[in-house]
């Protein structure tokens, strides 16, 4: 890593995230919220749940409630649902096969009794899924505020899906991602060399992808209500 690069990771910890804006609810006739991933696979069962994921689930829940009481109506639930012959196993362990307790919704969350499940048979929960459809169904809607995991993959996928759309259909969305309530697994390089596998720095991985959001023009903030 070149000087350059390591003032711009340092610039990533020290300003980037501490200095990203609060989120501001708005109305909640036009927004949806897309909770993306949160199920018991990614969460405290199966070869990619991770601690780091786990620890969404309680401020998003309270976020989730936070959002109900503001009016907001449309919680989209984008669940990991795949056969056992998924091509996305060339790339990831086996997780989260359709109607295995990896599949699920976190209790914590599906106790809310809020939204609509879409299943997700690859990161973008936007391709192959019954998402596009909803959100054509409401045509009001066009603020998406994203929170779950992962913030360099599954969020980053579907948030990228939604601008890149509006962009192309010249349509005035808002794409949210709040950045406190979403995150990425870690794995270290030490372990990740004992497993043949690639390491995936959590810290690094996530401030990247928010500030490539951000880039892309997405609409990354923090929930000041929450110190997750």
């Amino acid at each position: 890593m070149n000087l350059d690069s390591a003032s711009f990771v340092e610039w990533l910890e020290a300003r980037f995230l501490p200095e990203l804006p609060d989120f501001q609810w708005d109305d909640g006739a036009r927004t949806a919220i897309l909770v993306i991933d949160l199920v018991r696979g990614f969460c405290d069962q199966g070869p990619l749940a991770s601690p780091r994921v786990d620890a969404l689930v309680k401020p998003v829940g309270a976020f989730l409630q936070e959002a109900q009481r503001r009016g907001v109506k449309h919680f989209c639930f984008c669940c990991d649902e795949h056969p056992p012959d998924s091509p996305e196993f060339q790339a990831f362990p086996p997780h989260c096969l359709a109607g295995s307790s990896e599949s699920a919704l976190h209790p914590h969350l599906s106790q809310l009794g809020l939204g609509q499940r879409f299943a997700k048979g690859a990161l973008n929960g936007m391709l192959e899924t019954g998402l596009p459809a909803y959100l054509q169904a409401h045509p009001e809607l066009d603020r998406f505020v994203l929170v779950g995991d992962c913030t360099d993959l599954c969020i980053f996928q579907t948030a990228m899906h939604l601008r890149m759309l509006a962009n192309a259909r010249g349509l005035s969305w808002q794409v949210v991602v709040v950045a406190n309530l979403v995150d990425t697994f870690d794995l270290p390089l030490t372990v990740a060399q004992s497993l043949g596998a690639l390491p995936h720095p959590g810290d690094l991985c996530h401030a990247f992808a928010l500030y490539q959001l951000r880039l892309n023009g997405c609409r990354v903030e923090r929930y000041s209500s929450i110190s997750a």
